[in-house]
C-alpha cells in the first residue's frame, strides 16, 4: 500500500477510502483509524548524507533500527558476503558509527533480523536462519 501526498502540515488532511482499496481492511484499516489530519511526526532532516562506518558496496537489506533509553541508535541489516547472508550491526552515539559486528554468520546464511528493547534495558534480536545447505537428493 502506498499513501501519498503531495502537502505537508498540520493543515492538511489524509483518507484512505476504503470502499476504492483492496488491502486497506486486511491491512488494519477500518472506519476508525482511516483518515488523519496534521503531521506525523518529527520534520525530516534532508541534510548530508553520513558515512555508516565501515559499510562497503554490495547487496545490504532487512534494515532495522532501535533506539534505546540512552539515545544509542543501533542499526541491524543483513549483508551478503563470502557467499552467504551475514546480519551485522553499528551504531550511532550522536556523534560517531561504531565499526560494523558480524552478529550471525555461517553457511546457509541469516536475514530479517529485528530487535526489541526489553525493560532492564536489554536489547534482543531475533533472525531468520538457513541451516543444512549443500547438496541433498542427489543420487552419485
Amino acid at each position: 500500500i502506498a499513501i501519498e501526498t503531495i502537502e505537508a502540515g498540520e493543515d492538511q488532511w489524509l483518507e484512505i477510502l476504503l470502499d476504492q482499496s483492496s488491502a486497506a481492511r486486511s491491512l488494519g484499516f477500518d472506519a476508525a483509524n482511516r483518515a488523519s489530519q496534521g503531521d506525523w511526526g518529527d520534520p525530516i532532516d534532508w541534510g548530508d548524507i553520513q558515512d555508516v562506518g565501515g559499510v562497503v558496496p554490495g547487496r545490504h537489506t532487512d534494515l532495522f533500527a532501535l533506539a534505546d533509553s540512552a539515545g544509542v541508535v543501533w542499526l541491524f541489516w543483513s549483508r551478503h558476503e563470502a557467499g552467504t547472508w551475514q546480519v551485522v550491526s553499528t551504531r550511532w552515539d550522536g556523534v560517531v558509527w561504531s565499526p560494523i559486528e558480524i552478529l550471525a554468520d555461517g553457511l546457509g546464511g541469516s536475514r530479517e533480523p529485528a530487535a526489541a528493547l526489553d525493560g532492564t534495558d536489554r536489547i534482543w534480536l531475533i533472525f531468520a536462519r538457513r541451516d543444512g545447505v549443500g547438496l541433498r537428493g542427489l543420487d552419485l
